[in-house]
């Protein structure tokens, strides 16, 4: 049977390089089974051999529609309608491809008895593969490749909730009262990955990894993108006004670069002219001199440039960053065949009659943001239910594939390592500690390397270190290596450096103080000296995209919650007492500065709106023409711009202490009005003009990193 089998394969192999279309059919496909050098000291790109999800099915088995309560008080199928099945297996397969691993992918989920079972063989795979046309070549490749993942969609929850909102129209003289309903769909996935490592021509199971979706790190990335579509508005204006304060330092900034460059000219002409009274070392130490300072100012003043771009539109920003470096669907799909003809071992496989549909990939932009800065969820309907489905369906789907990414990346055999080494920065000299891995093992800066010792069966952490400078990686890495900087600890060259796994999303949760500086004269200011609460910052990492040499960049969206209570405040009306509640949303960029170790310096830019609402309980209003007593609220609101440094205290990679404090300048004088239904001149807010209520402020909080 194999000698017919080897029969055919030599009479397909003539009658393509016959065919006339012969040339079109070599399309260049990655031999897994290719030889390749093996180095044991250090992480090498695997082989992997993923399956697409299964258990797909119960996406669609129907949503809960959930009451106030919490109770169930009927049934949806929107997701089987917009077909949410394929829409979640196609944004689970486009996420979790990492750069670590050549990847052989097939669409197809794996059999329940494949997945369940610790161990089988290449004939099993290939009894669990007969349905796909390719199963040739796969089966070839899977002889070679170094891990098979089964990933299985296990429990998937969805339930559908309302809102009724009443909103004031205009018609006419007169204003109209109407209630809008709209939809919110809450979708909890759990996902298994089964990981088997190839022996020989079986498949045994190493580990199973579990990860559940709806949790915190949901809650961050919905906040930071709600907060970030309220600050647009504002952070127009802030940007602005950013743009005309940071003018004058890019003139002197142009102008030190046109006095750079003056110098470098007469460096040049001296040593042309003076050569004989100059010594070449010398003149070329200040050639370089000069050279980094230009460098430097040119870098300085791009980096600007960005900073205000994110200032002005922060999510379109960090999508172009993200465009210029991700890497596309091709590039992670390295070992699917892409047409009719596949070639291994100097033979072709018959690998389908047609192209294999790949999941549609767009640009794939900053993690948690992705798929929410995506067409489906630009224009996203409250009141319709499939528009909402469309997009949540494929952001829940994206959140537990970068969950999954950070936990498997865990596994041993998955997780990066290295030696520390010394970069050579001349004969004889040691530069900057670094490890041989690159962008090959997609190595990113400001990743994180733990120095470990193993003592029996312990592993112990002796530091940790953050990549500076991402290296080639690949063949070239020891020539090429990644620049690492220490941020605790240390260890000796040679001591193994291990990757501790990151998606790149923070959330920050912090006590907040601010007292309002530029107030009016009016009553109702007189005791607003100070306001506290909450502040939630989310956090997304531009580190990869930004290139920043000295530490680290991000992305930050700011949701302040202030509130100060007021007793005995007498003004219009006799007031008895008075509520103060201010909200800020903001987003914009975080530089971070590397200082000593277990320290970083952060400054931090960010523009939004800031709504200030003020309440009392003790005045009689006029609220469609009844008289009644009862709550009287007026609110105003204004584009604000906040300028904050603080520190960071380092307590592990994923926990640092924060402490800030900053200035907030408010762009206009908030005016309070109460709500349209409330008759004029029945409230004591109707035009009442409180000031920009600018101030300086302080937070004290903790930041934890996915």
């Amino acid at each position: 049977m194999p000698r017919r089998r080897g029969y055919a394969y030599a009479a397909l192999g003539l009658l393509l390089l016959l065919s006339p279309s012969a040339a079109a059919l070599e399309i260049p496909v990655r031999d897994l089974c290719a030889k390749r050098d093996v180095d044991r000291d250090r992480s090498q790109k695997q082989r992997l051999f993923l399956f697409n999800l299964s258990g797909l099915a119960r996406v669609e088995r129907g949503e809960r529609l959930i009451n106030q309560k919490g109770k169930k008080i009927g049934s949806r199928q929107v997701l089987k309608e917009i077909g949410g099945a394929q829409i979640f297996g196609e944004i689970w397969l486009k996420t979790f491809p990492m750069r670590r691993f050549e990847h052989l992918m097939t669409p197809n989920g794996a059999p329940a008895a494949l997945r369940r079972s610790a161990g089988f063989s290449l004939n099993e795979l290939r009894a669990a593969l007969k349905s796909s046309p390719d199963v040739e070549f796969m089966i070839y490749s899977a002889g070679c490749v170094d891990y098979l993942a089964i990933p299985h969609l296990k429990a998937f929850e969805a339930d559908w909730t309302k809102k009724v909102h009443k909103r004031q129209v205009k018609q006419g003289r007169k204003t109209k009262t109407i209630q809008v309903t709209t939809h919110a769909l809450h979708v909890r996935p759990t996902i298994e990955l089964s990981v088997y490592q190839r022996r020989g021509e079986r498949f045994m199971l190493l580990s199973r990894v579990e990860e559940t979706g709806g949790g915190l790190f949901d809650f961050a990335t919905d906040l930071g993108s709600a907060t970030m579509q309220i600050a647009e508005p504002g952070n127009e204006i802030a940007g602005k006004f950013a743009r005309e304060k940071v003018a004058a330092y890019r003139d002197k900034a142009r102008a030190i670069t046109k006095r750079v460059e003056d110098l470098n000219g007469h460096v040049r002409l001296l040593r042309a002219t003076l050569a004989s009274d100059i010594a070449p070392e010398e003149a070329e130490a200040v050639q370089g001199k000069i050279d980094e300072a230009l460098a430097m100012i040119k870098d300085l003043d791009a980096q600007a440039e960005t900073l205000l771009q994110i200032l002005e539109d922060p999510r379109g920003a960090a999508n172009r960053l993200a465009r210029e470096a991700n890497p596309t669907w091709a590039d992670l799909a390295t070992g699917f065949p892409v047409d009719r003809g596949c070639f291994g071992r100097g033979r072709p496989f018959s690998c389908g009659a047609g192209r294999v549909n790949l999941p549609a990939r767009d640009e794939k932009g900053i993690n948690g943001l992705s798929e929410r800065s995506g067409p489906a969820c630009k224009g996203v309907n409250p009141q319709s239910l499939p528009s909402v489905a469309q997009c949540e369906i494929r952001v829940r789907a994206e959140n537990i594939g970068l969950l999954m990414i950070k936990s498997a990346s865990g596994l041993d055999g998955w997780r990066l390592f290295a030696p520390l080494q010394y970069t050579v920065e001349a004969e004889g000299d040691e530069g900057d500690v670094s490890v041989s891995l690159g962008a090959a093992e997609g190595v990113d800066a400001g990743d994180v390397f733990e120095a470990v010792r193993y003592e029996n069966g312990e592993r112990i952490v002796l530091g940790y270190a953050r990549v500076v400078r991402a290296g080639v990686g690949g063949v070239t890495g020891k020539a090429d290596p990644s620049v690492l900087v220490w941020r605790a600890g240390e260890a000796g060259v040679g001591a193994r450096m291990e990757e501790r796994a990151f998606i790149g999303v923070a959330l920050a949760a912090h006590s907040h103080l601010i007292t309002p500086l530029e107030r009016s004269k009016a009553p109702l200011v007189q005791g607003l000296d100070m306001l506290g609460g909450l502040s939630l910052d989310v956090g997304y990492d531009l580190t990869p995209f930004m290139s920043w040499r000295w530490g680290q960049a991000w992305l930050r969206t700011h949701f302040d919650l202030l509130v100060r209570p007021q007793a005995s405040v007498k003004g219009e009306g006799d007031v008895e007492r008075l509520d103060w509640t201010w909200m800020n949303f903001q987003a914009g960029p975080e530089l971070k500065i590397y200082l000593v170790r277990r320290l970083d310096l952060f400054a931090s830019a960010a523009g939004g709106m800031t709504f200030v609402v003020a309440s009392t309980s003790d005045n009689q209003i006029k609220r469609e023409s009844e008289e009644e007593a009862g709550d009287d609220s007026g609110m105003g609101s204004t584009a604000s711009l906040r300028l904050d440094g603080g520190f960071d205290i380092l307590l592990d990679p994923a926990w640092q202490l924060r402490l800030s404090g900053g200035y907030q300048k408010n762009f206009a004088a908030l005016t309070l009005e109460p709500p349209d239904d409330i008759e004029e001149g029945a409230s004591i807010f109707h035009g009442q003009e409180v000031g920009t209520l600018s101030g300086w402020g302080a937070k004290l909080g903790l930041n934890y990193i996915w």
